[in-house]
């Protein structure tokens, strides 16, 4: 299994789910009159979305797929945790991003799947040697 394929699969997915994800926010906090302390953050899913989209559908080159799995799965594991220890980032400033439980899950859930995704052909190519050496132990 090689890891280009599957990690522009996953960026896909993660446009979709970033899409997904940002039009809710925005439909429930526009409704809840809470967009104004929170709107940053739907901008950088916006972007999230924008750049995974490019990396999944708009280039035929393997590279950007890969580095943006590697880089979302980092940031957002790193954010779902610290999340939890903290109320955002920025608070108080134009820009601040409000880290509630729903946020922290989000980002625990999006960066463990992309997680996953790099380790899938890591672990399939180690199964496939230890076949291999099995096979020869048996022959």
């Amino acid at each position: 299994m090689e890891l280009a394929p599957v990690c522009r699969s996953f960026c896909r997915y993660a446009a979709v789910v970033f899409v997904g994800i940002t039009a809710y926010t925005l439909a429930t906090k526009s409704l809840a009159g809470r967009l104004a302390g929170d709107w940053f953050h739907s901008l950088l899913h916006i972007g999230s979305a924008t750049l995974a989209a490019y990396t999944g559908w708009g280039t035929q080159r393997r590279t950007p797929a890969v580095l943006f799995t590697v880089l979302l799965s980092a940031v957002y594991l790193g954010l779902g945790v610290f999340g939890w220890f903290v109320d955002g980032l920025f608070l108080g400033t134009p820009v601040a991003i409000p880290l509630g439980p729903p946020d922290n899950v989000f980002h625990l859930l999006l960066g463990g799947a992309g997680a996953v995704v790099l380790a899938g052909p890591l672990w399939a190519g180690r199964r496939k040697g230890a076949r291999e050496g099995a096979n020869r132990l048996a022959s």
